[in-house]
C-alpha cells in the first residue's frame, strides 16, 4: 500500500480489508483527520524498520526492494530464520526463549490457545519442533479487536491501536510475539519504544510456531 512513505490510494480498500487498518472514511482523501492518521501509521511503520535489530525482508519483491535497501547488512536476515517447521536451524535461537513469559498478540487467539493447551497437557508426546519451547514457557495470549474484513470497533484504526496499547501495558511479559495484520508495525513500535520489551513480529509465520 505504501513504500518509502508514498501512498498508493488505488490499493487502500484492499489494504483496509486485509490489514484491519481502517479509517473514518473508506476513501480518506477528503478527510484531514484520516490523512493524518495514515501519515502517523506510515511514519511509525517505517521507523520500526530502522529500529529493528534484525529484519527478515524479501529482497526479490519489487515493492519491498526500496525498504530492503535501507537496511544495513547486519539487520538483514533470511525469512527462513522465523520458520522452525520448515527450517529446523531456526530453533537454535528460538530455544533461547524457553522459560520466559511470552505475550502473544494474535487475531488467531483461539487456535493458539488450543495449541498451547494441547502441548502442555501432552508433554513429550508430540514431534512438533516447537513442543519443548511451548511446554517450557509461560504464555499470555491477547486477541485484540475484530477489525478485519470491514469491522470497525472504533472511530478509526488509531483508537483501536490506542485501546490495544492500554490493554497490554500492565501485562507482565519478557518477550512479545506479534501477529495482528496491519497492527504489527505500530504494536511492535509501542512495545519496543514505550514498554522497553523485546518484540518479534511474526505475521503469518505464527502458524509455524503454534
Amino acid at each position: 500500500m505504501y513504500c518509502n512513505k508514498v501512498v498508493d490510494f488505488s490499493k487502500l480498500k484492499e489494504f483496509q480489508h486485509e490489514s484491519g487498518i481502517y479509517f473514518r472514511s473508506d476513501t480518506i482523501k477528503g478527510n484531514k483527520e484520516d490523512l493524518l492518521d495514515l501519515r502517523e501509521y506510515v511514519d511509525m511503520s517505517t521507523q520500526l524498520y530502522s529500529l529493528s535489530k534484525f529484519c527478515a525482508c524479501f529482497s526479490n519483491i519489487p515493492h519491498l526492494k526500496p525498504l530492503y535497501n535501507t537496511l544495513t547488512p547486519q539487520q538483514r536476515i533470511s525469512i527462513q530464520t522465523l520458520i522452525p517447521v520448515s527450517y529446523p536451524d531456526a530453533m537454535s535461537w528460538i530455544s533461547r526463549l524457553a522459560g520466559k513469559r511470552i505475550l502473544v498478540i494474535t487475531a488467531e487467539a483461539p487456535r493458539v490457545i488450543q495449541r498451547i493447551q494441547y502441548e502442555t497437557s501432552h508433554p513429550n508426546q508430540t514431534s512438533h519442533p516447537m513442543s519443548t519451547f511451548i511446554q517450557q514457557s509461560t504464555f499470555i495470549v491477547y486477541s485484540g479487536y475484530n477489525c478485519f474484513h470491514g469491522n470497525k470497533p472504533h472511530t478509526s484504526w488509531k483508537y483501536t491501536f490506542q485501546q490495544m496499547c492500554e490493554d497490554i501495558q500492565d501485562k507482565e511479559f519478557d518477550v512479545a510475539l506479534v501477529a495482528f495484520g496491519g497492527y504489527n508495525y505500530p504494536l511492535c513500535h509501542y512495545i519496543f519504544t514505550t514498554l522497553n520489551r523485546t518484540v518479534i513480529q511474526l505475521g503469518y509465520d505464527i502458524r509455524e510456531w503454534f
